[in-house]
């Protein structure tokens, strides 16, 4: 589920805005993703990647539920940036992994596999938020999807915490 996605729900008692709000709403993802991208530029993540990646993830979801709980425009705007930044640091780190733990002979097949995967994902959460909108108000949504992503990323995490990416 996109955070630009979570601003289609058809309840915005909780959160009165007219066009220029959503305008900034919509465009917030994408200054958090541009200003950590600059960060990024200048001082890359050198090592740790998964305690790094769980904890941008962790950034991500727990900004995701402050945007499903506010009723204030400002707060709002600050959760979706910091869900841009989480979300862009997380992908980001995950295709460093992909490309630094593959073998040279299949980096390429696997990084375009990765892509791929990702693509559609990304589409079919679209879709699901799209019919699941319609039926839920906003911050029920929000929240419960979000909780849903914190209780499958704990027991990833937990499977993985022994594996090279947290070394």
């Amino acid at each position: 589920m996109c955070i630009r996605d979570s601003l289609r729900c058809p309840d915005r008692r909780n959160l009165p805005i007219g066009l220029e709000g959503l305008v900034l709403l919509r465009t917030a993802p994408a200054i958090g993703a541009a200003l950590i991208a600059f960060v990024l530029a200048f001082y890359p993540i050198s090592g740790q990647f998964g305690v790094w990646m769980f904890g941008y993830v962790v950034v991500f979801g727990m900004s995701i539920i402050v945007f499903g709980f506010s009723t204030w425009f400002y707060l709002s705007l600050s959760a979706l940036i910091f869900g841009g930044i989480g979300a862009t640091t997380s992908v980001q780190i995950r295709h460093m992994l992909v490309q630094r733990e593959t073998p040279g002979q299949i980096r390429v097949r696997v990084t375009a596999v990765n892509v791929l995967f990702i693509g559609a994902s990304n589409e079919l959460g679209e879709l699901e938020l799209d019919v699941t909108a319609v039926l839920f108000p906003r911050w029920s949504l929000v929240i419960l999807l979000r909780l849903l992503l914190r209780v499958c990323g704990s027991g990833f995490s937990h499977n993985w915490r022994n594996r090279i990416v947290f070394r």
